[in-house]
């Protein structure tokens, strides 16, 4: 007998699609997000999406005028490899819930991809919800950090001296949408399982 699973994609308009990776190859067209909160999560993962490929063009820019005036004008500069580590902070903890909405997260699926479409669908709620726990914890103590750092004044090592609340706040904002995003997952495929309409 031929053994046949599917994977699941968040689209990047709020829908839900199916792809079967062994025999014909099937995708559903994206669904809209229906209600006032989902559109409005859908924008701002958008707009955390192009926030992050912004700092990582501004990082390739950077990276590259450093490499010339180093090594062609002999006249290095104080503040690039500070404000590269800044945009790369910002650009991983805002790239997160983007890749979350389209799936992108490593997933090992082994034992998963086994069970029935409604156990599946069951189990990956319950994953999506565990996974929104941590991130929220995670959001939560880089909340504190950063008012601890705002509160005392700290500031960076380098001859920049960079509030240090400015890059910490990276995180809570980040894993705050990251964690929007896996409570949404865990109801799509809630609602999967149930055979609810969304």
């Amino acid at each position: 007998c031929t053994t046949r699973w599917r994977s699941y994609k968040m689209s990047s308009t709020g829908g839900l699609t199916s792809r079967t990776l062994m025999g014909q190859s099937t995708t559903q067209e994206p669904r809209p997000a229906r209600s006032v909160m989902g559109r409005a999560l859908a924008r701002m993962t958008n707009l955390a999406e192009t926030l992050a490929a912004i700092a990582i063009g501004i990082i390739v820019v950077l990276v590259t005028y450093e490499v010339v005036a180093r090594y062609v004008f002999n006249a290095p500069t104080i503040w690039t490899q500070d404000v590269c580590i800044y945009l790369l902070l910002l650009a991983a903890f805002l790239g997160m819930a983007p890749a979350e909405r389209a799936g992108d997260h490593i997933s090992v699926d082994l034992a998963v991809k086994k069970l029935q479409p409604g156990a599946e669908a069951s189990l990956r709620a319950a994953i999506c919800i565990g996974a929104a726990g941590f991130f929220a914890l995670v959001a939560w103590t880089g909340l504190e950090a950063s008012i601890q750092s705002y509160t005392y004044g700290r500031r960076s090592l380098s001859l920049l001296s960079v509030p240090m609340w400015i890059p910490q706040l990276c995180v809570p904002i980040g894993m705050t949408l990251l964690t929007a995003e896996a409570l949404r997952r865990a109801w799509l495929s809630f609602a999967e399982a149930r055979g609810i309409r969304t």
